[in-house]
């Protein structure tokens, strides 16, 4: 008897739902939140990185020493939607930190500071996270479980080491906050509160519409707690009351989902569902699915970007494989979980896949999936996983062993394999070459894991070419244009890359290797295969092909792409020396087969192109060296490349 009165006793200390937080919670809490320092002890002062932060944030107009605070509010300067609260932030830090760290840090005192905040914000969406794990009566093993998976996680990385993902953090922190005040909402005022802040998180980032379905989701499962004893009843009157509390969050919400489509379609960065249409990216959208619970439950293999072959039919063997394991661990957990936690952990499985609906790929986006996107949607699965481990552990009758201390115990391991994980990720961020290079490793079908990297070679090329080492240039040379091809190869380029200046730059780098014919061949595929390629595109492509005649002793077709090239940018005036370079080729091949009056017209064409370029322009130099050089002998030899 005494033993089944302890075994009775365990159970209820462990599983019942418990609204006071206990001393080993706060103990957990106060370690989680030091613990967090982990994600940016690697890359705290590290400049900002290459990717986003410098265009976005650094030279931002609306971040700018002296720039109308209005503009915040405004301009949507920080990426293509509209987000003043994480502008705001931004620029807040950058008025708080550089004063504060820039004697120690110097320019990288904002990167820093932001980074500070980061973990600021994290620890309290960790917070946030276990008041609401119990707010829905889950016990203290399973909100400690949420609590420690949700806050050590190496996907949390990519959120506070880079500086752009301010704004997933800032509108997680806004959700989370409006959930909490949703769900204990008694009056009137406390649910207008709650749809303010969820206003204040889609002011974030427009992604925090996946709030939305948690709510929904839970609304119409009768708002079900853990252990509940019976299913609710939904009288009309109820159902009312639910949807004018609905009411302002669904507004809310179709007046940012609109202004983000059409500033999406103004921008033209909105792409075509993966596979083509709708269907194809739901069939896809599986295989996203289940990658990111693999990412959750074993993240040894993170990467910057992922690529996805799409879906696009149900022929494909790897739609049934994944489908089948979603539905067997969604089933299994359910089935686990106790009878009075089951509708808890069916709701839980909804919320994961509804936060993730916005960024998951029924509207097109260039990435299918990164590590960011999974912030708002982890505590729901780590719940589920927590509900089906208690109700196993009691269905096998095993409370005794799995005790208070014993639970705490195996919580404490999996904190501390995390936090190795997470160690790890953070020092790659503190580069970000060696962030790009680990990812192509992990991730070799990724399009952008490899065009990225072909930028730092040709950044590191031109470095060597300053100082003179050849030898190294030449190395650098070799593996951009490997990159180079290897990108364009990938199951990615034709969505994410097919319209970018790609084509221009392994045209520029075979160019400069003086491999004309592959440099031509790569330039007029790009030209004719591009979807949407803008006029500076363009123009640089007919720009380098130009030069590429040039060096074919072409001066006809140099001068059509050149001519192509400043119709597209008539205000660029070095486009005139190399037009000007090309006329003065005509001419001498004209002179030498006696064409006199062809030489004469080129010659006359070729001082009005030189005579164009602008004092300001960076050719000016040479323009007038050119200029000099064809009055005196009225014949100007292609230079060299």
């Amino acid at each position: 008897m005494c033993e089944a009165g302890e075994v009775n006793r365990l159970s209820r200390e462990d599983s019942a739902p418990e609204y006071a937080a206990s001393k080993p919670e706060i103990i957990l809490l106060i370690l989680l939140i030091v613990a967090c320092h982990a994600f940016v002890w690697g890359c705290w002062s590290a400049p900002f990185a290459p990717v986003d932060d410098i265009e976005f944030i650094q030279n931002s107009r609306a971040m700018k020493d002296g720039a109308p605070w209005s503009l915040v509010f405004t301009a949507p300067d920080v990426d293509d939607f509209y987000m003043p609260a994480t502008c705001l932030s931004l620029r807040l830090d950058r008025v708080i930190y550089q004063p504060l760290l820039g004697s120690w840090l110097g320019a990288n005192a904002w990167p820093a500071g932001i980074r500070t905040t980061n973990v600021l914000l994290h620890a309290i969406c960790i917070l946030l996270v276990w008041q609401i794990m119990r707010g829905l009566g889950t016990g203290r093993a399973v909100r400690c479980w949420v609590v420690t998976a949700f806050a050590l996680h190496p996907t949390v990385c990519m959120n506070i080491c880079w500086a752009l993902e301010r704004k997933t953090l800032l509108s997680a922190m806004f959700g989370f906050l409006a959930l909490a005040q949703y769900s204990r909402a008694r009056s009137t005022i406390q649910s207008f509160s709650a749809a303010t802040l969820y206003t204040l998180a889609l002011l974030a980032k427009p992604a925090a519409l996946g709030f939305l379905p948690v709510v929904c989701v839970w609304e119409a499962f009768g708002r079900p707690l853990a252990q509940a004893d019976r299913a609710p009843s939904f009288p009309r009157k109820d159902w009312i009351k639910t949807c004018l509390r609905l009411a302002p969050w669904i507004l809310v919400s179709l007046l940012c989902a609109a202004y983000s489509i059409k500033a999406g379609k103004a921008k033209d960065d909105i792409l075509p569902p993966i596979g083509g249409t709708i269907w194809t990216a739901i069939l896809t959208d599986v295989l996203v699915l289940w990658r990111y619970i693999v990412n959750l439950i074993w993240p040894a293999n993170l990467s910057f970007d992922y690529a996805i072959s799409p879906v696009v039919n149900l022929l494909d063997t790897r739609l049934w494989q994944y489908l089948g394991c979603l539905l067997a661990l969604a089933l299994g957990t359910v089935i686990l979980a106790e009878r009075g936690s089951r509708r808890l952990a069916i709701v839980g499985w909804l919320a994961f896949i509804g936060a993730l609906g916005p960024v998951l790929n029924l509207v097109g986006r260039n990435n299918l999936m990164t590590d960011s996107y999974i912030y708002y949607s982890s505590p729901a699965f780590w719940m589920v996983l927590g509900l089906s481990a208690e109700g196993a552990i009691k269905r096998a009758g095993a409370m005794a062993l799995f005790n208070s201390r014993r639970v705490m115990s195996m919580i404490a391991i999996h904190a501390v394999i995390l936090l190795a994980f997470t160690s790890v990720r953070s020092t790659l961020f503190s580069d970000w070459f060696k962030l790009i290079w680990s990812a192509a490793q992990v991730e070799p079908a990724s399009s952008s894991n490899h065009l990225l990297l072909a930028v730092f070679y040709s950044e590191n090329r031109r470095v060597c070419l300053a100082k003179g080492q050849i030898r190294e240039a030449q190395a650098f040379a070799d593996m951009e244009i490997g990159e180079l091809r290897t990108g364009i190869a990938s199951v990615s380029f034709d969505r994410v890359w097919k319209d970018g200046p790609i084509y221009n730059m392994l045209g520029q780098a075979l160019y400069d290797q003086r491999q004309y014919d592959e440099a031509f061949a790569v330039l007029t595929d790009g030209l004719a295969q591009a979807k949407r390629s803008n006029k500076s595109n363009k123009m640089v492509a007919h720009q380098i092909l130009g030069m590429i005649d040039l060096n074919r002793h072409n001066p006809e077709d140099a001068l059509k792409n050149f001519d192509a090239a400043l119709a597209l940018a008539p205000d660029l005036t070095s486009l005139n020396l190399h037009r000007a370079q090309a006329l003065l080729f005509s001419q001498k091949m004209a002179e030498d087969r006696g064409d006199l009056a062809r030489a004469n017209a080129a010659y006359a064409l070729a001082l009005s192109a030189l005579r164009a370029v602008g004092h300001e322009s960076e050719v000016y130099a040479e323009a007038q060296a050119a200029l000099k050089q064809c009055r005196s002998s009225g014949i100007r030899a292609v230079p060299q490349n």
